[in-house]
């Protein structure tokens, strides 16, 4: 009862839970019903511990509580009388406390009901924070360091936390594939995730199709977490229904989207909003005059956009600039060592235009985890298994792998954490989203912080996974070579 009265109050103090009249009448309550049980019972053993237990030792009352009080280990104190008047008062006190704290029970009795939930919500949300916190502090910390959102003042993590894997397993097409984690493992992975450092959180409308973004904001309410604490980024573009204006970048679902996706959620505004795909039809111009209109309403903070080819986001961001509409601040993108393809057109867009680079499936799908391809401890089940995206060329793929188990145990870490901190490594990565449905998968993501690259092993790494030259990069290349003049060489 100490502990969890404790625990009440500290979360109540911290931030992790309200702070209303009840919570706080019932951390008072709770403190004072603590104290009334724990005087007497000390004073109790005290009784019980030093009384004679015979009739013919037990002389008068007053020889005995006169004599000496042992604690044990040859400590002792002159008086038994001298303690028991500190403790007997004590104990009066806190009797006299108890009945305070029931007077006051019965003045909010319209409250009870309120404050019951209360202390239904703080176990629920406390409960799993203090979990992973014991787990956390026993499987050693993280080294988080965040990164500039874009051209934005604001910071996120270099990790982000997918929720492509909450929801209902066997449900919602190709997502029932992936997902598998009900409110309780969300939580959980939430909760740890928060302990390492992330306060950054990416999902979208169409992950289980809902399911996704209405547990992510349900954990968040459960854990007590401080809005202004993390960066939570949602996206639109996906199909949400059958009829044919349910899907897009036009306005009409952008609009309709966003109000589902707050709902969903349980929030007041999305921090970054991101369309999820091109649209063919829907002209740029209409789409980004729907965001912008969001930032102004306040219901989006910054916007950004995933999937699209390098010269429709140069362009986009002209039409911004022209107009004055608030701009892309972020891209979403599939990198990893087995596919750099990103390298040719889109990481010197990102380098020009100061934007920040989110990579989605660093671990190409799970092909980089080490259990596939050979050298591979098991027998490949998993993800890639049953759902085999994104294509990766598998011959390159395999000797990036192979070079990998060995840096892995060089470094003793997992093929999965190199995998992750080969990306992070990137100046040009701003956040690597990263998903798990079970905790060991989660504190290997977490662990890729703490990996440190040396050079030796970023050059194996880099030249490994190279890109075949390519068009018009190789004659670019060739052209740039005798741009620079030489140093002046005095001629003899």
């Amino acid at each position: 009862m100490a502990g969890l009265a404790g625990w009440y109050a500290l979360s109540a103090w911290a931030g992790f839970g309200g702070s209303s009249y009840a919570d706080y009448l019932l951390v008072v309550m709770t403190g004072f019903l603590v104290i009334a049980v724990a005087l007497p019972a000390v004073a109790g053993h005290v009784w019980h511990r030093h009384r004679p237990w015979t009739p013919a030792s037990i002389g008068s009352f007053e020889d005995w509580i006169a004599g000496e009080f042992d604690l044990g280990q040859g400590n002792r104190v002159a008086s038994k009388r001298a303690l028991l008047e500190i403790l007997l008062p004590l104990a009066a006190v806190a009797f006299g406390m108890t009945a305070f704290a029931i007077v006051a029970l019965l003045a909010a009795r319209p409250r009870v009901g309120q404050m019951r939930n209360s202390l239904g919500q703080h176990w629920k949300r406390n409960v799993p924070f203090l979990f992973v916190l014991c787990h956390h502090k026993l499987s050693g910390a993280s080294t988080m360091r965040y990164n500039q959102l874009g051209n934005t003042g604001m910071f996120v993590s270099e990790l982000c936390l997918g929720t492509m894997t909450f929801g209902a397993a066997g449900e919602n097409a190709q997502w029932g594939l992936i997902a598998s984690l009900d409110q309780k493992g969300v939580n959980e992975i939430i909760a740890r995730s928060l302990a390492a450092g992330v306060n950054f959180f990416d999902t979208a409308d169409v992950y289980s199709f809902g399911a996704s973004e209405r547990l992510l904001g349900q954990s968040l309410r459960d854990l007590g977490v401080n809005r202004q604490n993390v960066v939570i980024a949602t996206k639109v573009h996906g199909a949400m229904g059958e009829g044919p204006n349910q899907r897009g970048s036009s306005r009409g679902h952008i609009m309709d989207s966003v109000d589902a996706s707050l709902e969903r959620l349980q929030l007041d505004h999305i921090d970054l909003y991101q369309l999820h795909g091109t649209d063919t039809v829907t002209p740029i111009d209409e789409t980004l005059r729907a965001l912008d209109d969001l930032v102004a309403s306040g219901k989006v903070r910054y916007v950004g956009v995933s999937n699209w080819q390098a010269w429709r986001i140069a362009k986009a961001l002209g039409i911004a600039d022209r107009k004055g509409f608030a701009r892309f601040e972020t891209v979403q993108s599939y990198y990893s060592i087995a596919g750099r393809d990103l390298e040719r057109e889109i990481v010197p867009l990102l380098n020009e235009e100061k934007l920040g680079l989110m990579v989605w499936s660093p671990m190409a799908g799970g092909l980089l985890s080490g259990k596939y391809g050979p050298g591979a401890p098991g027998n490949g089940e998993g993800r890639r298994a049953s759902f085999n995206f994104p294509p990766v060329n598998e011959d390159r793929a395999w000797a990036a792998v192979a070079v990998m188990r060995e840096i892995a145990k060089k470094h003793d870490v997992s093929v999965a954490t190199v995998a992750l901190g080969y990306v992070l490594a990137k100046p040009f990565v701003m956040s690597v989203i990263i998903g798990a449905s079970r905790m060991e998968q989660l504190e290997q993501n977490i662990a890729a912080t703490q990996l440190r690259l040396d050079a030796d092993d970023l050059v194996r790494l880099d030249d490994v996974s190279a890109l075949p030259a390519e068009y018009p990069g190789w004659m670019l290349e060739r052209q740039a070579a005798g741009r620079r003049p030489a140093p002046f060489t005095p001629k003899a």
